[in-house]
């Protein structure tokens, strides 16, 4: 009777502890770790116990040492495997910004310095220019204060007008000169702009069989075409097809290639039947043209108004 008391207490003690021990570790939520706890600390104490008292164990072994230690060095295997690949993967990530980042830079440094040397070369030039003029209005003074010498006032006065006119028509050039530099700093910042920005997709502007307007953005390349067992038009890109709730039957099936393409935004018939125009002007099979804003594209009698889309 005091044996089966003692197993009692000793059962009892060890179910406390293991209670504690499982509540603080569920805490941090390692239910594996609880059940190696079970199967490693609290089930050999009973078993021993048991054993001394019954003869028998109490828990019949579900799993070995060596099982768990099998379990548990799988498990590490396999999260040292995620961490490397994620390290991998960190580094292929990093590596791509940072060439993105040296690129973007390389590329704010020339337009940087394009901006100011055209800013130094406006400003060189305006000054040589009222350099020039100055001189010439000197050099013009002094040939006119030996000129009129002996000369009598009707003469001078004949000398004045000419010079008048002289001037005048300098003014006029001088003028000229500075709108044409005016024109040329508007150019290259228009330059400068389409530097910086490029096009990162199409957007094609028509209108359906009902006559209502409808669009769709192109960002890669889609071939654009009839079906394969209808006249209904489709745009595909990659294994994606778009209908285009279009009926054109002089359209081939494979009509043409659009889209975004090493920065630029182009066109390319690809040997259709009737043909690809681009502003009323047909263009050679398989010969990229660039698209710019606004231009018109007619595949058989449907047409399509192009419209950029930028970054």
């Amino acid at each position: 009777m005091l044996d089966v008391v003692t197993f009692l207490i000793a059962s009892g003690v060890v179910n406390i502890l293991a209670d504690r021990l499982k509540k603080r570790v569920m805490e941090r939520g390692e239910k594996f770790v609880v059940r190696q706890v079970e199967e490693r600390v609290v089930k050999p104490v009973v078993n021993a116990i048991s054993m001394r008292i019954f003869g028998r164990p109490a828990f019949k072994p579900k799993l070995k040492l060596e099982d768990v230690l099998s379990i548990i060095q799988q498990c590490l295997k396999e999260q040292k495997e995620i961490i490397l690949e994620e390290r991998d993967i960190a580094l292929l990530i990093r590596e791509s910004l940072d060439a993105a980042c040296a690129e973007i830079g390389a590329v704010s440094r020339s337009v940087e310095g394009l901006q100011n040397l055209i800013v130094s070369e406006s400003m060189g030039l305006r000054r040589w220019l009222s350099g020039e003029l100055n001189a010439l209005v000197l050099r013009l003074c002094e040939e006119l204060r030996g000129e009129i010498q002996g000369y009598s006032s009707e003469d001078v006065f004949s000398v004045f007008e000419r010079i008048d006119d002289g001037f005048s028509r300098l003014s006029r050039e001088h003028g000229e000169i500075l709108r044409r530099l005016g024109v040329i700093e508007e150019k290259l910042e228009d330059v400068l702009e389409a530097v910086v920005r490029r096009p990162v997709g199409v957007r094609l502007r028509y209108e359906d069989v009902r006559g209502d307007s409808s669009s769709f953005v192109i960002r890669g390349l889609a071939v654009i075409g009839r079906c394969k067992d209808s006249w209904d038009l489709e745009a595909r890109i990659g294994d994606e097809v778009h209908p285009l709730n279009l009926v054109d039957s002089s359209v081939s099936r494979k009509h043409l290639r659009i889209g975004v393409w090493g920065g630029l935004a182009v066109v390319e018939d690809l040997e259709s039947k009737n043909g690809t125009y681009i502003n009323g002007r047909r263009i050679e099979p398989h010969s990229p043209v660039e698209l710019k804003d606004g231009d018109e594209i007619q595949i058989g009698f449907t047409k399509f108004k192009v419209n950029l889309v930028w970054s």
